[in-house]
Parts: C-alpha cells; sequence; structure tokens
C-alpha cells in the first residue's frame, strides 16, 4: 500500500517563489509600458512636425495669395490709368483709316448695321468657323425706292486693325445680270467671305454701292 506524501516547503521559499513571479510580471508590464509610450512619443512628434510643416506652407501660400492680389490690384490701376489713353489712340487710329478708306466702319458681329446708301439698307456679319477654317457670313438688306428697275452691284471689303485688306465679296459685278429689283422691292442676300489662313481677324469693314443703273428695258 502506497502513501502519498505532501511535501510542505518552507514559508520562506514559498513567498520567494510568489515574489518573483510578481517581479516578473511587472518586469514584462513595464517593458510593454516603456514600448507604448516610445511609440505615442513617436506618433506625437510626426503629429507636431506634420502640424509645423503644414502651418508653414499655408502661411507660404497666403503670403503668395497676397502677393499676387497686390499685384492684380496694381495691373487693374494701371489699365485704368491707361484706358483714357488707349481710347484716345484708338480713335486716332479709327480716324486715320477712315481718312485712308472712306466709308470704314468697325466690324461688330451679329449686329445690324444701318447704311442708307443708294439701294443698300443694312448689313449684318456673323462668324462662321468649321475646323481650322474661317469664314464671315454677311447678311445685306437691299431696298429700291425709285420708279425703275435696279441692278444692285455692290462691293463688301473688310480689313484688319491695320486698315490692311483681308477679304471681299462681290454682289452683281460679273458679266451676268444676278438680280434685278422692282419699284419698291426689298431683298436680302446672304454670302460667305473667305478668311485666308495666318490673316488677322477683320477689325472693319465697308460696303459700298459701287453701280446702280436702271435695268435694260425688254
Amino acid at each position: 500500500m502506497m502513501i502519498n506524501k505532501v511535501v510542505q516547503l518552507p514559508v520562506e521559499e514559498r513567498g520567494h517563489r510568489v515574489s518573483s513571479r510578481r517581479h516578473r510580471s511587472a518586469h514584462g508590464w513595464s517593458r510593454r509600458s516603456r514600448g507604448l509610450l516610445a511609440t505615442l512619443v513617436v506618433i506625437g512628434l510626426m503629429a507636431l512636425a506634420l502640424g509645423v510643416f503644414l502651418g508653414l506652407r499655408v502661411f507660404t501660400l497666403e503670403e503668395a495669395n497676397e502677393a499676387l492680389r497686390g499685384s492684380l490690384y496694381q495691373r487693374e490701376h494701371e489699365l485704368e490709368r491707361l484706358k483714357p489713353e488707349l481710347e484716345r489712340l484708338r480713335a486716332d487710329v479709327d480716324a486715320l483709316l477712315k481718312g485712308r478708306v472712306p466709308g470704314l466702319q468697325p466690324l461688330v458681329l451679329d449686329q445690324v448695321v444701318n447704311l442708307d446708301q443708294a439701294y443698300l439698307r443694312n448689313v449684318v456679319f456673323t462668324l462662321v468657323k468649321r475646323g481650322s477654317q474661317v469664314r464671315y457670313e454677311y447678311r445685306l438688306a437691299m431696298g429700291n425706292d425709285t420708279l425703275q428697275m435696279v441692278e444692285p452691284k455692290v462691293k463688301i471689303n473688310l480689313f484688319d486693325r491695320h486698315g490692311v485688306h483681308v477679304g471681299s465679296a462681290r454682289i452683281g459685278l460679273g458679266d451676268k445680270v444676278e438680280m434685278e429689283l422692282g419699284p419698291g422691292e426689298i431683298v436680302s442676300r446672304t454670302g460667305l467671305i473667305d478668311l485666308p489662313e495666318g490673316e488677322e481677324e477683320p477689325v472693319y469693314f465697308t460696303v459700298k454701292a459701287v453701280v446702280a443703273l436702271p435695268a435694260a428695258a425688254g
């Protein structure tokens, strides 16, 4: 018959083992705490660095924005100061060009311009673009206030800002009679003016009634 013996350790040794386990547990928690603290410190430093960087960036952008606004205000002020002078120079150029080219008028798109010249009533110009091709469509209104038949003969010319001729159209200037206007009749003629590649856009135009002869009878 076997008898199990329970060996009891001395009180001092049992206390030493419990204390040793507690010391190892405390030592493990202390190491984890230091690691966590170090991680938090690194994250905090990174956040601080990021905050400083963003703050400096915002400050730099605000300074640049202020400089741009100041420059824009200066430019606008300068333009306002020069506007009367520019308008005067433009008026002088217009006067010189009109003196060189009689009947010269500013070309404003999609605006009816009254002509009041012989049988010419008014004209409207419209820009027509297809790819790189640029054309100007004209719509010319004509009316016969006489008691005779009239054969309209018209020249339309376009000029750039320097007064250089850049395009034209002709109505009734060929060998054949293109159209006739009876007494009291009003008609509208539409056509296209091609603008050669490389030419400046037209700024002025002229419309002239070249001849207003009675149509041949019979």
